[in-house]
């Protein structure tokens, strides 16, 4: 197995999660059933990972919900994800603007046991979890969207699309991430940075498949459960990939 993900690791291949069943609780809750794949070679999982999605229309924020229902003993990595947020967190003591209808309001919880030890600083997890967001945007459109150290997502005019947040809480690891799909706030606290806002649509043509917001955000999940699986200096390899150079 271990020579398997060697070659693979060798021609550029990231390990790919499979999706094959979905279950319905509510209409607020499903589950989605996945297994680590490699090219249809090998399956490193022993059994499927479960995900479940939670899917609200508003929340105050979806981290505090996020513990909220940690505390209630759930122990698979779950999606908290809102349509609209009325007081998120951004970094520090910023807030992120959540009252636009179709960007993305999303709390990726994972298990800490499913994350290696060399991986369990919050830091590697943003590095994780922005190159993830990457390489679901680039499959949307190339050469449009960057990373801007420690935890920004930027679009190729170095203005800001989302952020990124991370803390344990228990047995978790709550990754906190937003993003703009649909439109961008009239102001911001990104301008306070330096950076002013943009969104993804922005940067496609009418012939491009717009991105829906829930959906994004379970495939950002998945890719990043597809990127624990990495080694610390690949993902810092692609990490500088992604990052935005200076002109």
């Amino acid at each position: 197995m271990g020579n398997i993900l060697e070659k693979c690791r060798k021609i550029n291949i990231v390990p790919s999660i499979k999706e094959f069943r979905r279950e319905e609780i509510n209409d607020e809750k499903f589950k989605i059933f996945l297994e680590l794949d490699e090219n249809g070679e090998i399956n490193i999982l022993k059994q499927p990972i479960i995900l479940e999605v939670i899917h609200v229309e508003t929340i105050d924020s979806t981290m505090p919900a996020s513990r909220e229902y940690i505390d209630k003993g759930n122990k698979d990595p779950f999606i908290y994800n809102t349509v609209i947020q009325t007081a998120g967190k951004g970094k520090g003591t910023r807030k992120w603007v959540g009252s636009i209808e179709g960007n993305i309001y999303t709390s990726s919880c994972i298990p800490l046991s499913m994350i290696r030890n060399e991986l369990s600083e919050n830091d590697t997890i943003v590095k994780i979890t922005a190159i993830s967001i990457i390489q679901q945007l680039t499959k949307i459109k190339k050469g449009e969207f960057f990373l801007k150290y420690p935890n920004d997502i930027l679009c190729k005019e170095k203005r800001k699309l989302g952020g990124i947040i991370a803390e344990n809480y228990k047995d978790f690891c709550i990754i906190g991430f937003g993003i703009n799909i649909v439109d961008k706030p009239d102001d911001d606290q990104i301008r306070k940075q330096g950076l002013s806002p943009c969104f993804v649509n922005a940067h496609l043509n009418d012939e491009d498949k717009k991105p829906n917001a829930l959906d994004l955000s379970i495939e950002v999940t998945k890719q990043i459960l597809c990127n624990l699986k990495l080694k610390t200096n690949e993902i810092n390899e692609l990490f500088e990939k992604y990052i935005i150079k200076d002109d």
